[in-house]
């Protein structure tokens, strides 16, 4: 089931049980009508920084809609800056909030009554496949990106990821996925099979290099396909690919993971507008 169809399956079962939640007197002290607005635009402002950064975020003109006796949907006008933009825009935006749990659903995310955001993270453990790192341990942000050779977006990501790794405010796995093409054409666009990671002859290509040589798009380098190094290459771009697809739920490339909970090392997926904003926070 998407994140999308499990947000409309919550709200109907918010809406479906609410009745019953006020009746049997699991629900002593619901959210007033009087603080729902004050609620919904704290946890709003939350998602919202997620996705455009702390600043210049306003919140204004919140409404709130009851949709069952636990259920209330709330409407406000956001001013946010986006990025590489000098001039603030407005958008209207709508989220569904329960009463009795205090959850809030916005923009396809669930926020708890604590601040939490409640969504999936996973462990490098629980995604299997490889990557090469970039990066000093010590950057603030920690990612994984999904990328694919044949995307424009990748490129344009990874453009971006080289200078952030250059000023050590990133410190990223890149995973190359065959989303656009085979697993084949893959290794031949990126000639992964001629990189340190597989080719132990100490005349591979070195992770900088590598790097480098992804600004450009298709090799069309002959390649060949016996060796041992092409063919853990294509194993790795094989697993990337099933856990995008079949663990991450990944529907497009690039699919980025930030991480947000350091203690556990633990990962989340981001929205669009939170990738651009990691990856161009100077704009």
């Amino acid at each position: 089931m998407s994140h999308k169809l499990k947000a409309y399956f919550i709200i109907f079962l918010f809406s479906l049980c609410g009745e019953n939640i006020f009746a049997q007197g699991f629900c002593d002290q619901p959210i007033s009508d009087k603080t729902i607005n004050t609620y919904f635009e704290k946890l709003a402002l939350k998602q919202m920084a997620l996705e455009f950064g702390q600043e210049d975020l306003v919140l204004s003109g919140t409404q709130q809609y009851p949709v069952g006796p636990d259920l209330v949907r709330v409407e406000s006008f956001l001013k946010f800056r986006k990025p590489g933009r000098e001039n603030l825009s407005t958008m209207r935006i709508k989220g569904w909030i329960s009463r009795c749990r205090g959850t809030l659903i916005i923009r396809g995310n669930t926020w708890l009554q604590d601040g939490t955001l409640a969504v999936q993270r996973y462990k490098n453990s629980d995604l299997p496949g490889d990557g090469f790192v970039f990066g000093d341990k010590n950057s603030s942000v920690h990612v994984i990106a999904y990328v694919d050779s044949r995307c424009p977006e990748c490129h344009r990501l990874i453009a971006y990821m080289r200078e952030l790794v250059k000023d050590k405010k990133m410190y990223i796995e890149l995973r190359q996925t065959a989303f656009l093409e085979t697993a084949q054409e893959a290794v031949q666009d990126t000639q992964l099979q001629l990189t340190s990671k597989f080719d132990d002859s100490g005349q591979a290509i070195s992770e900088q290099d590598y790097i480098e040589m992804l600004g450009g798009f298709n090799s069309e380098d002959k390649i060949d396909a016996n060796t041992q190094a092409y063919k853990k290459a294509l194993m790795m771009i094989e697993k990337n690919t099933r856990t995008a697809r079949h663990v991450l739920y990944i529907t497009s490339v690039p699919g980025v993971l930030v991480m947000d909970d350091k203690k556990n090392n633990a990962y989340r997926l981001t929205s669009f507008w939170e990738m651009n904003r990691l990856f161009q926070p100077d704009l």
